[in-house]
């Protein structure tokens, strides 16, 4: 089944995923281009089963086209999102990260 750019869209406004498409993610140190996904859960959530609030779709093949990774966002979205229960997650809670610093 070919999963196209609408389909993904359309899984993450259901879920009100944040998502981000890069020609480039930056990651390259020899002048390769790697395209990537960025998948991000509403605050206050994270991706079920994964206990994840940001998701990252790329691919190590220099020059691949964003469409490769279209099902592999798809699936990461299979099952939806929860509430995230961690009173600890930095993620959800700044101010537990900035006492850190």
């Amino acid at each position: 089944m070919t999963v196209t750019k609408q389909q993904v869209v359309r899984r993450a406004q259901e879920l009100g995923v944040t998502v981000a498409f890069h020609k480039d993610s930056g990651r390259s140190v020899r002048g390769e281009v790697f395209p990537e996904i960025v998948l991000t859960a509403p605050e206050g959530k994270r991706f079920a089963g994964a206990d994840v609030h940001e998701r990252i779709v790329g691919s190590h093949v220099d020059g691949a086209p964003m469409e490769t990774l279209y099902p592999s966002a798809l699936d990461d979205m299979a099952d939806g999102v929860e509430t995230c229960d961690d009173i600890e997650c930095e993620w959800c809670h700044d101010e537990l990260a900035l006492s850190d610093e």
